[in-house]
């Protein structure tokens, strides 16, 4: 690997915390405009910041960037990638919070007027809800099934064609197979809305983001020391053109104009702006409008990110799905923030960080 300075020096990238915090709280405020207590004239602000999508994006690029770096790290380190400690590690850290979560599920549907059919139970076990219709109060776990099916694709195109001379043309061509296919999976979606394989949560609508993620782990990986001397000399360009990357389609969408640039592209156009954001941040933490992304209450929030994603969702679910009369306390706006929090801080730290602490012992022996 060739990477920067600024990436060597450090054994964790502390910035990425203060991402997912960003992107679990656009998502709280997105989620948090159905609930009783939330004032509707609010909308006239809080409809053009990025919505709850658009933070489900940057934990794609996020995502990619991240098991790619890793991947590619582990072959500078061991000299071979590992896909049983790969999968192992991921098993790990995703699948114990997440069946805990359906685990509350179920007892929510025994317990409740809550109804999940059969066949969603069926598609939420297999990590396929992103290809159909699902319940509110599972609806968000879509997401998870897109990252599931990259860590089944991904880490196995790696290991083939990683280490070679021809690697990191071979790697390259695997995403934009990816990142020129998605924007014409996203027009045939929409033409096709009632499609199985092109549904609007689809892996292939999605898998552009995460391919952009691993394009900027791979640049950093091989081109790391060119890229930071050109950031090093013009962030400020990078930022900007991140920042009109994200806009242009945000505004677009706000006013329902130039609908053949935004049902194809936006998704595109986020996920480049956000890269180009994240690389700044990786290499130029420095910089005053990065700082606050390695506050430790911000990346505190980070940490929990996943646990909160997940549980959130109990709390922005309609009293009536429960067979409530009233709405309760932690049903409404704002206080479901808070029991969103308290039931993330306690996956954590009962449920995830015992298993975080396993994958670590696991890694540590391999």
């Amino acid at each position: 690997m060739n990477l920067p300075t600024s990436l060597t020096k450090v054994s964790r990238l502390p910035c990425l915390d203060g991402w997912r915090c960003i992107s679990i709280l656009l998502v709280l405020l997105n989620h948090s405009r159905q609930l009783p207590g939330y004032d509707p004239s609010w909308d006239a602000f809080v409809r053009w910041l990025p919505d709850g999508r658009f933070g489900v994006e940057v934990f794609f690029v996020i995502s990619g960037f991240l098991i790619t770096f890793l991947l590619l790290k582990e072959k500078e380190k061991t000299g071979s990638v590992s896909l049983k400690m790969f999968y192992i590690r991921r098993a790990l850290r995703i699948l114990p919070a997440y069946f805990a979560f359906l685990i509350v599920l179920l007892g929510l549907c025994y317990f409740t007027m809550l109804k999940i059919s059969p066949s969603c139970w069926i598609s939420l076990l297999t990590f396929t809800a992103n290809f159909f219709t699902s319940p509110w109060i599972c609806l968000h776990l879509w997401s998870l099934s897109v990252e599931e099916q990259f860590y089944l694709l991904w880490p196995l195109i790696t290991y083939l064609y990683i280490g070679g001379k021809k690697s990191f043309i071979k790697l390259m061509l695997a995403l934009m197979i990816a990142i020129v296919l998605a924007p014409i999976f996203r027009i045939y979606g929409y033409m096709q809305p009632d499609s199985l394989l092109f549904y609007k949560n689809s892996f292939f609508l999605y898998w552009d983001s995460l391919a952009i993620g691993c394009t900027l782990a791979l640049l950093i990986g091989y081109w790391g020391s060119q890229i930071e001397t050109v950031v090093e000399k013009k962030p400020h360009v990078f930022i900007l053109l991140g920042l009109i990357l994200i806009t242009i389609p945000l505004i677009a969408t706000r006013l329902l104009i130039l609908g053949f640039f935004t049902v194809p592209f936006t998704v595109t156009f986020n996920a480049i702006g956000v890269a180009l954001l994240i690389l700044v941040s990786l290499m130029r933490p420095d910089l005053a409008c990065f700082r606050c992304l390695e506050w430790k209450p911000v990346a505190a929030v980070g940490v929990i990110s996943y646990s909160l994603y997940l549980w959130q969702q109990l709390f922005c679910t309609s009293s009536k799905d429960y067979g409530l009369i009233s709405t309760p306390w932690f049903l409404s706006f704002p206080l479901w923030i808070v029991a969103s929090f308290c039931a993330a801080v306690i996956s954590y730290n009962f449920i995830e960080k015992p298993f975080i602490s396993l994958k670590s012992r696991i890694q540590s022996k391999a």
